[in-house]
């Protein structure tokens, strides 16, 4: 009796063993279940630089002028045409002007954000301060104002450059240019530096 119980508990185990270690082929595709409810719509995306518009880097040469300028408490004034900035612009949509050349530093290459001011708490004597003002559609009207200004001939040397971005949706998340760095914006709106 002990060999046919040893016996059989062998031929168990192997049967366990041998039906355990094979694997069949797989079975047939299951059916598709239901499918799930519609997602709602995303958030509105920001808007691409397809309408933004802006200008080479030009130079005011002898473009400074000093009639009217004290209209603005200013030293002198360089007027640019500039056909982008249309009414709509002026009521809904977001002009940033840059500068580069300032004589007091003597950086010629660097990028410097309107309005721009140098001198400020500095021990230098002096400030100096660029700002640009949109005062009719087609034009922007940059100003120089300082307590110890540069010549016609000395503000020659300065470079400007402006860029126009359209209104938004109403509403719309968008990044904020004007507290973004010359480059970022750049970046952002794929405008060649």
């Amino acid at each position: 009796m002990k060999k046919l119980v040893i016996i059989t508990g062998v031929i168990m185990q192997a049967f366990i063993f041998f039906s355990c270690s094979k694997q069949g082929p797989a079975g047939p595709q299951g059916t598709t279940g239901l499918q799930g409810p519609v997602g709602s719509p995303g958030s509105q995306g920001q808007t691409g630089s397809a309408n933004v518009i802006y200008s080479s880097w030009f130079l005011t040469g002898s473009g400074w002028d000093t009639t009217g300028a004290s209209n603005y408490k200013a030293i002198a004034i360089f007027d640019k045409a500039a056909p982008a900035i249309t009414q709509s612009i002026l009521d809904s949509g977001l002009v940033l002007c840059y500068m580069k050349g300032d004589p007091t530093t003597g950086l010629s290459n660097q990028v410097f954000p309107l309005p721009y001011s140098v001198g400020i708490g500095t021990g230098l004597g002096f400030v100096d301060l660029w700002d640009f003002v949109l005062d009719a559609p087609g034009n922007i009207r940059f100003l120089y104002k300082s307590d110890n200004p540069w010549t016609l001939a000395e503000l020659a040397t300065i470079s400007f450059r402006y860029i126009v971005i359209p209104g938004g949706v109403a509403g719309g998340r968008m990044l904020d240019p004007r507290k973004m760095t010359y480059e970022q914006v750049c970046t952002l709106y794929n405008i060649p530096q």
